[in-house]
């Protein structure tokens, strides 16, 4: 399994290859990470793709797999194509890149767009990134959505398009449902990115602070520390709490703590893992409508789905499932029964689906 992050990431790509990982060699299979740790020209994202290939060509004992982010595998792919090794190639989408470029082009005009797509990117990630989708053996996606779009613009790989989605840890009850007293204790996760779009979720969290002063929110992720700008700008340090970047070991922390958790994205590259966690101790989940997270985030069923771009109305939407424990019972074990559907060890038997199957996959 490679990408080309740190091995200490806390985000999502690092706890995805590991939640799948465990999978695999639970089925007896071995599983190297290859990260990049290095610094300088070798941490440059182009030259990682070339390292990973000299790794599979002058290795003694090539794998059979290689399941790679990105374009960061399209080297060891083409190697394989050419040379016909036996290794095989999965292009692990985490965010089809042509895609987020859609999305990005859409925004509402003044919108800070951070990060911004580069003209590298759309002259070399994207060229370099259908070329992996080309000499791949398969295309592994984490939500319908994007294999939909990928198909449509590249038809001629429909074949290769497998939906495998994030999953979560498998847990005995929802915990928010055995609970006496609930806080109003607010997370949020993500670091501010258009993408991400945590200013939204401020805004909207300070419209339900103005109804409710004992409400407090959780920034964790931002990658920030200290007071964001954004917080201070919006005069909220008495109820923002910015607490940067966590290991994966201690977020169990923050969903006990946190009863509610509200997700403003305007793009996620797979079903959010810090939405799936939460509704797994049965946390109230607000989330914008977009499409990776209404495949399975519900509204009034077992989550409120969020206009997105209607700071009062969504804060307006949310009052009623803050103010009524009895009446949020069941949508609270609705997004539990949603997020043990989604547990790892289904998600790991479709990637082992995959691997397993014979060469004519």
């Amino acid at each position: 399994m490679a990408a080309c992050i740190s091995s200490n990431s806390y985000g999502g790509v690092n706890r995805n290859k590991h939640g799948f990982a465990a999978g695999l060699e639970q089925r007896g299979h071995e599983v190297t990470f290859v990260f990049n740790d290095s610094h300088g020209m070798a941490a440059h994202q182009f030259v990682f793709p070339i390292t990973l290939c000299g790794r599979l060509l002058f290795s003694r004992k090539r794998p059979d797999w290689i399941i790679a982010r990105s374009f960061d595998g399209v080297f060891c792919a083409l190697a394989c194509k050419v040379f016909r090794l036996s290794t095989r190639t999965i292009l692990h989408n985490h965010g089809w890149e042509e895609y987020v470029y859609e999305v990005e082009r859409s925004l509402p005009a003044g919108t800070e767009i951070v990060p911004q797509t580069t003209w590298k990117a759309k002259l070399a990630r994207f060229p370099l990134l259908r070329l992996m989708l080309w000499a791949c053996t398969i295309c592994m996606s984490g939500t319908f959505a994007e294999i939909v779009w990928i198909e449509k613009r590249y038809p001629q790989y429909r074949d290769k398009l497998r939906f495998v989605p994030n999953g979560v840890k498998v847990r005995e009850y929802p915990f928010w449902e055995r609970q006496t007293k609930w806080p109003l204790n607010f997370l949020s996760v993500g670091w501010f990115s258009w993408k991400k779009n945590i200013e939204y979720t401020l805004d909207v969290f300070n419209k339900v602070h103005q109804k409710f002063p004992e409400a407090t929110i959780y920034l964790i992720g931002t990658g920030i520390h200290g007071v964001p700008a954004q917080v201070s700008q919006r005069k909220m340090e008495d109820c923002v709490f910015n607490m940067g970047d966590e290991p994966f070991e201690a977020m169990k922390t923050w969903f006990c703590r946190c009863p509610f958790l509200i997700s403003s994205s305007r793009y996620e590259g797979g079903h959010s893992l810090a939405i799936v966690e939460a509704m797994s101790y049965g946390a109230i989940v607000f989330a914008s409508s977009i499409p990776a997270t209404t495949e399975f985030v519900h509204d009034k069923r077992n989550g409120v789905v969020l206009d997105g771009n209607n700071v009062g109305g969504d804060a307006e939407k949310m009052l009623p499932y803050i103010t009524d424990k009895n009446g949020s019972l069941e949508l609270r074990r609705q997004a539990f029964a949603t997020a043990m559907r989604n547990r790892w060890e289904r998600q790991q038997q479709r990637l082992t689906k995959i691997i397993e199957t014979p060469r004519a996959c």
